[in-house]
């Protein structure tokens, strides 16, 4: 509710759809037990800068 910022969504988006992009190409290339420890370390850091 209010006003789109369509320049702001323009930088988000140019920003999230290369890492998008690379991100579903690499995670079919790299093995889970370097994934997935890299995947919880980055959901815990990112639970504590929102709770703190």
């Amino acid at each position: 509710m209010g006003n789109m910022d369509w320049h702001v969504l323009g930088y988000l988006l140019v920003g999230s759809l290369p890492g998008i992009y690379l991100g579903s190409h690499l995670t079919g290339r790299i093995s889970d037990e370097l994934l997935r420890p890299c995947l919880a370390t980055m959901l815990v850091l990112i639970g504590y800068k929102l709770a703190f």
